[in-house]
């Protein structure tokens, strides 16, 4: 019969002799040596932030449990292998050094191997065998294992990985004892980020409440954006590199210190901006393919909420790492974690009763991970131990999902999980070969496709964004449920928004004699704020800001917004405006560009008062970039060094 080796980790020598014995009686070969006189490897972990190793070991709950290196990896980001080494049980305590051999799959249908780098551990570049440490300990600390860093670059396809050991010391590299790991790392993710950056000029009522000074802020940059989404790049799971891009600028001119208006919600005036950043978002193309965030200057006036979403955009300050990843959450679809906020809300139900119900903004479904956890009880627990791959240093399962309002912060099995094959970081597989028939496409298309850059190049024509003409209505609902719009705009743009929530009104276009052109839903998203877990009520049902995207099919008589009825009932129009007599025009315009300062003029005709928004392309009009929305003037400066 053949022979192999079992798994050495913690096994006693009666245990060990009346395993070899069986074993032998039926014909097998025991490899007792590394169990008795020499050092062998027990396991290699690989990990880009936190993953499953030998968690029976140490989560209770076999729920809970994953295997060895079952938390997704991804392409183009580098990953830390630690390998786990073992004196045998009569052998003394050795320092052991070794390298690890990199193969990627390769040839006719992947059939082989082809070796693509050796690499040297990290300093100190060596570690200690011991018989049998204490578990969290040896996780918990980075020595205690020998530790490589396979670059982003060989992170990519099905990647196999043999790591090999010999003594400290030993000038002939002689090899004690060898692992091979094979990773799938064929998910490609990418972080890409569209900045809104804000420039700053009004009072700042957290050096004097009372008399607050005026401040002049300037805006951040692209580097700023860059810099500021280092923690998102190391903590979740996308490529290292991530995209990023401007939106242009914008002004505003009110401190962001309000308290939230619901429990784990936005204040009104974080409401506010981010409503602005929705203008232009808008008038960028409603692009679905980036997230927008509206960088505002380090020093901002903002507290308790350091950061908010809201419908569609983010936002957060310049260097505050942190917030940005949990709002970057909040744009993936990610609740918050249940730490720091109430689990529950008192909700009135009567005049003279009160209830409570669940927090809507927790997610309910984030596990209890025992015995870090209370049973069935969670604290938003890491659940594993945690990497950053940037500098080494470990985090422990006891610490907190950074979708909680509690600290100290990392990403969670939970969080890791849902991240993965998240549309906003548009998932794709990469070194793996398969088939995609060709497509069949009319190469004129019309109206003008946003093909995304850098380019999806596993996505073909048919799959590319398309803009669309579209009318874009935005407003708010109040508690009364009275209808404010607040801008409409004629503009090419996506017609969809993501996570957007449907509600029981709709928009339409309608021609001269009454009949519907065209219609789209109204839509809401709900409010996720950052840095301030007060409050403990429910959220209210209103007010909320809306959007709905009509097709512009035509130029219309009237715009309109219909609260649907019941089955069977009448809907019931809240709002409606008609088209002037004379439709608005624009007489003239201008554009002069001089040392890198640039200026539009224009001139215009329409009834009552006119809002302008700007763009400028970079291909000829084939598609549109936003400059500036909610204009009222003839004029507008720029800085052509912040164009995108």
């Amino acid at each position: 019969m053949g022979r192999f080796d079992a798994d050495a980790s913690s096994v006693s020598l009666r245990t060990l002799l009346d395993f070899t014995a069986t074993a032998q009686r039926v014909g097998a070969g025991i490899d007792v040596t590394p169990w008795l006189i020499r050092s062998y490897v027990a396991g290699v972990e690989v990990t880009q932030g936190i993953q499953y190793f030998w968690a029976e070991r140490h989560l209770t709950n076999a729920d809970d449990r994953g295997p060895n290196n079952s938390l997704r990896l991804v392409a183009r980001k580098p990953a830390w292998v630690r390998v786990y080494v073992r004196c045998g049980l009569y052998a003394a305590s050795q320092d052991l050094t070794g390298d690890l051999l990199v193969e990627h799959r390769s040839g006719a249908f992947l059939a082989g191997w082809t070796s693509v780098a050796t690499l040297g551990p990290q300093v100190p570049g060596t570690t200690t065998a011991l018989r049998d440490p204490d578990y969290a300990t040896e996780r918990g600390t980075i020595g205690a294992t020998l530790n490589f860093i396979v670059p982003g670059p060989l992170m990519e396809g099905v990647v196999r990985l043999t790591a090999r050991v010999w003594a400290a010391g030993d000038a002939s590299k002689t090899v004690i004892d060898s692992w091979q790991e094979t990773v799938d790392a064929t998910l490609l993710q990418t972080l890409s980020l569209r900045g809104v950056f804000v420039h700053y000029n009004g009072p700042d009522p957290t050096v004097d409440a009372n008399n607050p000074p005026t401040v002049d802020l300037p805006a951040p940059g692209l580097a700023n954006l860059q810099a500021t989404a280092a923690w998102t790049l190391a903590t979740n799971p996308v490529e290292a590199a991530g995209v990023f891009s401007s939106a242009g600028q914008m002004n505003w001119f009110a401190p962001l210190t309000g308290p939230p208006t619901e429990s784990g919600g936005c204040s009104e005036g974080w409401g506010a901006f981010t409503y602005w950043l929705s203008l232009i978002k808008n008038n960028d193309g409603n692009r679905n393919d980036v997230i927008y965030y509206g960088l505002l200057p380090a020093n901002m006036p903002v507290g308790p909420v350091t950061g908010c979403e809201l419908h569609g955009v983010s936002a957060g300050t310049d260097t505050d790492q942190i917030t940005m990843t949990h709002e970057i959450g909040h744009g993936a679809g990610l609740k918050h974690a249940p730490c720091g906020l109430p689990r529950f809300l008192l909700v009135q139900t009567g005049e003279n009763s009160i209830t409570f119900t669940p927090n809507p903004t927790i997610d309910a479904s984030y596990p209890a991970y025992e015995p870090y956890d209370p049973a069935n009880s969670p604290t938003a627990s890491l659940g594993e131990f945690g990497l950053d791959i940037r500098n080494g240093t470990i985090h422990q399962p006891t610490e907190k999902d950074y979708m909680s309002y509690c600290g100290p912060r990392w990403i969670s099995i939970f969080t890791h999980a849902r991240l993965s094959f998240n549309d906003a970081f548009n998932p794709r597989r990469v070194g793996v070969q398969h088939y995609r028939p060709p497509d069949l496409v009319d190469p004129y298309l019309w109206p003008w496709e946003y093909i995304p850059d850098p380019p999806r190049w596993e996505g073909g024509p048919i799959e590319r964004l398309k803009a669309r003409p579209v009318i874009s209505i935005l407003g708010t609902i109040d508690d009364a449920r009275t209808v404010e719009v607040k801008s409409v705009m004629r503009v090419p743009a996506l017609p969809s928004t993501r996570g957007a929530v449907a509600t029981p009104y709709v928009a339409q276009l309608v021609g001269a004699e009454g009949e519907v052109l065209a219609a789209a839903p109204v839509v809401r998203l709900p409010a996720q704020g950052s840095g301030c877990g007060c409050g403990a009520t429910a959220p209210a049902p209103g007010p909320f800001v809306f959007e709905a995207m009509v097709a512009d099919v035509a130029p219309g008589a009237a715009l309109r917004i219909l609260r649907r009825a019941a089955e069977g009932g009448r809907s019931e129009p809240v709002w409606s405006r008609e088209a002037p007599e004379r439709a608005p025009s624009i007489r003239s315009f201008s554009v002069t560009v001089e040392r890198g300062a640039g200026q539009a003029r224009w001139q215009a005709r329409g009834e009552g008062e006119l809002e302008f928004s700007l763009q400028f392309s970079k291909d000829r009009g084939r598609s549109s970039n936003g400059l500036a929305v909610g204009l009222t003037g003839g004029e507008h400066r720029f800085s052509a060094e912040t164009l995108p």
